[in-house]
Formats: structure tokens, sequence, C-alpha cells
């Protein structure tokens, strides 16, 4: 009788098995889950600020929180609704690990410093987004070629 098929698991067949669900990476049986903070506290930040003179010698100026239409614009209907959002102004180039004045430090260090060689990258970096370090005065600028 042992050449009979069993009913319960025919030949050939795999007996069923639940699938079983990989763990979370990073997570092991003995960790436990850090509890997280019930509220989370939001402070506002002054938006108002001072500028001294020697700030505004420098060349910063202070940029208006509300935007005004013009009249013909809202006799059109226009409104300005909702807050006011910040206006952020991109840096012009590529952003880089060096500034400017540090990649032209490291352009005049050693040959076999490590220094020079970031330098040289971030220069390479430049050249790819198609700009060039133009020293002018005492102030090294980025120039769009």
């Amino acid at each position: 009788m042992t050449n009979l098929p069993d009913d319960q698991n025919p030949r050939g067949a795999n007996p069923v098995q639940p699938p079983v669900a990989p763990p979370a990476p990073g997570l092991q049986k003995e960790h436990e889950v850090a509890p997280q903070p019930e509220t989370a506290r939001l402070e506002e930040l002054i938006t108002e600020m001072e500028l001294t003179p020697e700030i505004e010698q420098v060349g910063v100026e202070k940029r208006s929180e509300t935007i005004t239409l013009p009249e013909d614009v809202r006799q059109l209907g226009v409104e300005a609704t909702g807050p006011a959002q910040p206006v952020a102004t991109q840096p012009v180039g590529p952003e880089l690990p060096l500034t400017d004045e540090k990649i032209e430090q490291g352009l005049h260090a050693k040959i076999w410093s490590s220094f020079r060689w970031f330098a040289v990258w971030c220069v390479r970096q430049l050249q790819k987004a198609h700009f060039h370090l133009k020293k002018i005065g005492n102030r090294i600028i980025r120039v769009q070629d």
C-alpha cells in the first residue's frame, strides 16, 4: 500500500506554506522603537529684521514681505491672497562644497595636496556648467561662458 497516492498531498505537489514577510530593514528582534514626541512645537521666527549700516554698505537690501499689485491689475479683478511667500534666489551656477575663495586658495596649494585636487574637481564642475572663476580686485566671481 505504499505505492498508493496520498489524497492529502498528491505526488509532486508541494505543501502550501504561508508567505513569510521579510523583516523590516534595520530592525532587529531586540530593537525597541523610540517613543515619538506627542506634539511638535513650532515657534514663529522673527521675519522683520533691522539692517545695520555695515550690512547695507555691503549690498544687502531689505525686501518687503508683501506685494502690492498695480492699479490696472487690480481693476482686472486680481487679488493678493494667502500668506506672502518669501522670495528665494538661487545661486548662480552649480552648488559646490567649497566657496569660490577656497577654490582659488586650493588652486595655489602644493601639487600633492588633496586640497588642490579637490579645488581642481570643483573647477571642473564649474566648467561642465559653462562657468569659470574670475578675480576682479579682491573679489572672485563666477562668469558664465
